[in-house]
């Protein structure tokens, strides 16, 4: 026996070569002296035994991720698929500072002539994307700035010396110590792929419902997202589909009870996940390091998408893009009406220093000679502090759990 998720599965597949389960329990409460967890329970042999028992009910056989349907434990990733999906950066260090704090940094001059917002942009995890967005930044050298760069930033420099150093001086690993500085894991690879796009795909590592959402970039991931290099809808459709959802399920792992969900990787989840065609991750000649690989659906978008219609079924590979990627742009253009409706927000822009070849490159205007301008970068927040406490209720998970009609039928499309 072992609590959820934590039964190997490398022991199981030995098993299975070995032997085999004739008897499991998936998902067990276990209630015994204070402790209230669930468990999965196995018993196996040398396959003597010729009947099988699964959550009490007999079967054929029982797979190594104890299910009786088609053994997913035997799915590869795929070589296509790599290079998609990261686990975010992992900063390891108190990096992260609130827009209150960051927006006087941003202000302040530096003695080689670069503004703060090179090294300062918004910082998103779990709650922002689940629950309503936090308002945090975060102080980011890069995923290999040198000490003598970052000390060129005085102000954002001295937050991570008195926050990060202290902690991160002691630490065993080396790298965390020599580079306290820097994030622990900053995923360059994700980094590249996502720098050149307006707007990138997320879902959270753990949650009760499996959630895609948009970020815009410059905004930078936390390790609690699983990040995706692309700004298509199609991508977004195909992977906030059934298929995708239960094909995740089944390869993630539980956490807890049911209710509360599975862990999502981009290794088990989404590179062993079939997409619907077979040039669905071609990528453009000149794809490197430094060169996102796009979606070849960014071409079928339908430019009246978010209207719900009844349309011919589609024939073609071209043909079904259009339709998912319509379907999903309009999914998703309904769940932001609601999550900020209109009548409840107001439009915000901040405005600061920002350098036309710098992460607010797409936002700066009027750039000076060095190429220095001014960043405007657009924002909602709400209209007085009554939307304010409305808007409070207005999340992804409690839209999920309520999961209203208007919802499902987007999803049915």
């Amino acid at each position: 026996q072992g609590i959820r998720g934590g039964l190997n599965r490398e022991v199981l597949n030995r098993i299975k070569k070995t032997g085999d389960i004739f008897f499991a329990e998936s998902d067990r409460e276990w209630v015994l002296a204070g402790a209230n967890v669930h468990v999965s329970m196995i018993g196996f042999d040398n396959g003597a035994v010729t009947t099988r028992t699964l959550d009490g009910k007999a079967v054929v056989s029982i797979n190594s991720n104890l299910t009786s349907a088609a053994d997913i434990t035997k799915a590869v990733r795929l070589k296509g698929s790599r290079a998609f999906g990261f686990i975010a950066d992992v900063k390891a260090g108190a990096f992260d500072l609130h827009e209150s704090a960051a927006l006087p940094m941003l202000h302040e001059p530096n003695p080689h002539g670069r503004p703060n917002s090179d090294v300062l942009m918004p910082w998103v995890n779990g709650l922002d994307v689940l629950r309503r967005p936090r308002g945090f930044w975060i102080v980011d050298f890069g995923a290999d700035g040198s000490h003598e760069l970052a000390a060129c930033y005085p102000a954002p420099y001295a937050k991570v010396l008195a926050d990060v150093f202290p902690l991160r001086s002691q630490v065993k690993r080396k790298t965390y110590r020599d580079y306290w500085w820097l994030h622990a894991e900053p995923c360059a690879e994700m980094r590249a792929r996502i720098h050149p796009l307006k707007r990138f795909l997320v879902t959270t590592t753990v949650s009760k419902h499996r959630v895609f959402a948009w970020l815009s970039a410059p905004t930078l991931p936390d390790h609690q997202l699983v990040a995706f290099a692309t700004e298509d809808d199609y991508f977004f459709g195909v992977l906030h589909s059934r298929f995708h959802e239960a094909w995740a399920r089944s390869q993630g792992t539980q956490v807890r009870e049911r209710e509360s969900g599975f862990r999502y990787t981009p290794t088990t989840c989404f590179e062993t996940f079939p997409l619907p065609f077979a040039d669905d991750t071609a990528r453009t000649a000149d794809d490197s390091a430094h060169t996102v690989a796009k979606f070849r659906a960014a071409h079928y978008h339908s430019e009246q998408s978010n209207v719900l219609r009844e349309d011919p079924a589609p024939t073609s590979p071209a043909e079904h893009r259009a339709a998912i990627a319509a379907a999903a742009e309009g999914l998703n253009a309904l769940r932001e009406n609601w999550l900020n409706p209109p009548e409840w927000t107001k439009a915000r822009t901040l405005e600061f220093p920002g350098a036309n070849d710098g992460p607010w490159a797409r936002f700066v205007t009027n750039p000076d000679a060095r190429g220095i301008g001014t960043a405007r970068y657009p924002l909602k927040e709400p209209r007085d502090a009554e939307c304010a406490a409305k808007l409070a209720k207005r999340t992804l998970t409690n839209l999920y759990n309520e999961r209203p009609a208007w919802l499902a039928n987007a999803h049915a499309k």
